[in-house]
């Protein structure tokens, strides 16, 4: 089976010229052909065009497992609200109530049958190196998709990084996304980002029977997850990376008594 480099538009492969490996070494589409089927990859250039030397190191990954590693990793990114918000520099409220219906649709794009052009417009650049993946994406084309001016797109979040390991079944290989999302509590999390979304509302004017009649629930409620938005910022970040105690669920963080002061909120978190 003899790789050669991708020259048709049958197989469109959209991170093509967008990443490059541990070496500089960019990773260009190619091809193989095994029993009458075509299987698209992305390989380190050197390997083609330095065909049949021996002791050639690089990476020979198959197409939907690094386009599958990639979208992914965008997803799981749009799906933490924190770090949907962070993408936005100064986010209005009016952003911030559009902001899940949008990250959701791009999300979905990126799914289903459109993931191929989703992929093309929104990845800038990308790397990979053992253990590592990086994914830089668009600020253009992020701020399309989330519809905000461009000027309001933060550029620190659309590098994205996630650990991987390489698992091989027979001559493919797949790229699993390390477990360090694993043990993110998404209902723990939402409710992180509802205490957040409606504090800024609170903030602008609103009040809290508003917010409640507007969501079906009442306004003890809402004041339990506002409360939320007081959290020491370091109890936040390992919410988002899923590194909280499994003891600390949404249910017990809102049924606890508030603790106003950072060092209370720790000391409380590390005893339950």
């Amino acid at each position: 089976m003899r790789l050669q480099a991708q020259t048709t538009a049958a197989t469109p492969s959209p991170l093509a010229g967008k990443f490059t490996d541990e070496t500089g070494d960019r990773l260009t589409p190619s091809h193989a052909v095994r029993r009458g089927k075509r299987h698209r990859y992305y390989v380190s250039r050197r390997l083609i065009a330095e065909s049949g030397e021996p002791d050639i190191s690089g990476w020979r990954l198959p197409a939907a497992a690094l386009e599958g590693a990639v979208a992914k990793l965008i997803i799981e990114a749009l799906e933490t609200p924190p770090a949907a918000q962070g993408l936005i520099d100064g986010a209005t409220l009016e952003m911030l109530r559009k902001l899940p219906s949008a990250a959701k649709s791009l999300g979905a794009a990126l799914s289903g049958p459109d993931r191929g052009p989703t992929l093309k417009a929104i990845v800038d650049s990308g790397h990979i190196e053992p253990g590592l993946l990086s994914v830089t994406l668009c600020p253009e084309a992020m701020a399309e998709r989330l519809g905000v001016p461009l000027a309001q797109i933060n550029r620190d979040p659309l590098l994205l990084v996630g650990e991987f390991t390489l698992r091989r079944r027979g001559v493919e290989a797949k790229l699993v996304l390390g477990d360090t999302s694993s043990g993110v509590d998404r209902t723990l999390l939402k409710a992180v980002a509802l205490g957040w979304v409606w504090f800024e509302e609170i903030k602008a004017g609103a009040t809290m029977q508003a917010i409640a009649n507007r969501e079906g629930i009442t306004q003890r409620r809402v004041a339990h997850l506002v409360d939320l938005a007081f959290l020491a910022p370091d109890i936040v970040q390992a919410i988002v990376d899923g590194r909280q105690p499994p003891t600390l669920t949404a249910d017990s963080l809102i049924k606890s008594r508030h603790r106003m002061l950072w060092p209370h909120q720790r000391a409380w978190i590390s005893a339950i």
